[in-house]
């Protein structure tokens, strides 16, 4: 909220946060407002980078490591949701990714409208993964394996596309103006 504000004042802002992911969020907020306009067309581009990344992973060598999304997704389900998320980062950079630093390690470089998209990730995951949810609700249980969830791609991308469009909707319409 403090970085939302200074900027919108048109101050530089620098901020710190223990939890990267709230950095993430700190840039989607300080996305400019006329840059949501944008949006639904970079959708569209991941929607297509989804389907072909989709489709050729389908086809290719499963992974032996162990993400830690499965923690709630089934293994299929949690690969699912990383295309989805290499399809945010190919769609907003126009170009095939060359890094494999994590997102976390670089969020200072990570362009505002990626933060946001990346925010609509976040909101999916947490949609989907509700079930395990605890009475403190920062906290999330883990599954004791049989309760992973299994989704089929469309309704995991319909989903993203939901969250970004309600984020879209809330930086249309927000009443400070972010250069």
């Amino acid at each position: 909220t403090t970085s939302e504000v200074a900027i919108s004042r048109g101050l530089h802002v620098r901020g710190y946060d223990l939890n990267p992911a709230m950095l993430l969020v700190a840039r989607a907020r300080t996305l400019a407002t006329d840059a949501a306009a944008d949006i639904p067309t970079l959708v569209e581009r991941i929607a297509a980078t989804y389907e072909r990344l989709s489709q050729k992973a389908d086809k290719s060598a499963r992974s032996k490591t162990k993400d830690p999304l499965e923690q709630w997704l089934q293994p299929g389900t949690a690969r699912k949701f990383r295309i989805l998320e290499h399809s945010v980062t190919v769609a907003v950079r126009n170009r095939k990714t060359s890094t494999t630093k994590p997102i976390w390690r670089r969020v200072a470089q990570v362009p505002r409208v990626e933060a946001l998209l990346y925010v609509a990730l976040f909101r999916t995951l947490r949609h989907f993964i509700s079930t395990f949810q605890s009475s403190n609700p920062t906290w999330v249980k883990v599954s004791d394996g049989d309760t992973r969830i299994w989704l089929p791609s469309g309704r995991l991308f319909n989903r993203f596309k939901t969250e970004a469009a309600l984020l879209i909707e809330t930086v249309s319409s927000e009443h400070k103006h972010i250069p």
